[in-house]
């Protein structure tokens, strides 16, 4: 496949991830819950009135595609909170795909989902003492969070007003080029990390060339 060709299938997938991700039709209006989102949305008309807006489905009753999302979501957050990770990123598509959400309030799911888990991991680290610091230092470098913390406040406040202001395909968009960006190199990390330790320490892991 040519660089050309490469190009218009990347520009065809963002695309039809950015129409998926705005296909959920939430307060629209509509006649008959056949007009909503399938599954996840019904449309809510008052007595008074002839026409009404779909509306997202309550917590039960779970469907079949529910339940392994949530399977899903327990194996991704376990997987990225091993690794250090809070998992937010993985937790929007997955509440788009399996929840029936749209780009922005998958956001505001994946939110509340590295709350809990940078909550949860501060609490149980909390007492751990650093490893290079001979048992006096704590784990969590609170000079490192510091300098952080001030970008990270004008940053998170940016993606708010963005947030508010474009629409949900642009979002999605955004969102599926900084995954496959983050995911590529990962990738080439991982295969780096990979290629150190063979030369290190052989094949298998453990197994040193020197050893006979």
């Amino acid at each position: 496949m040519g660089k050309k060709a490469q190009k218009l299938a990347l520009l065809a997938t963002l695309a039809s991830l950015a129409l998926a991700a705005d296909y959920p039709r939430e307060n629209q209006p509509c006649t008959s819950s056949t007009e909503c989102y399938t599954e996840f949305e019904f449309c809510e008309i008052s007595d008074a009135e002839l026409s009404g807006v779909c509306e997202h489905k309550s917590l039960t009753p779970v469907n079949t595609l529910e339940i392994f999302g949530y399977i899903v979501t327990f194996i991704i957050l376990l997987t990225s909170n091993m690794g250090g990770l809070g998992g937010g990123g993985a937790v929007i598509p997955i509440c788009m795909v399996f929840f029936g959400f749209d780009t922005k309030q998958s956001i505001a799911q994946s939110n509340a989902s590295i709350v809990i888990a940078s909550l949860a991991r501060y609490f149980f680290n909390f007492k751990k003492t650093h490893p290079y610091k001979n048992g006096h230092g704590i784990l969590v470098d609170y000079n490192v969070a510091s300098l952080m913390l001030p970008m990270i406040t004008v940053g998170a406040t940016v993606g708010v007003m963005f947030n508010k202001i474009l629409p949900s395909v642009i979002i999605a968009i955004m969102l599926t080029v900084l995954l496959l960006v983050v995911s590529y190199t990962t990738l080439r990390k991982l295969l780096r990390i990979i290629g150190t330790e063979r030369e290190k320490y052989g094949p298998v892991c453990g197994a040193s060339k020197t050893q006979p």
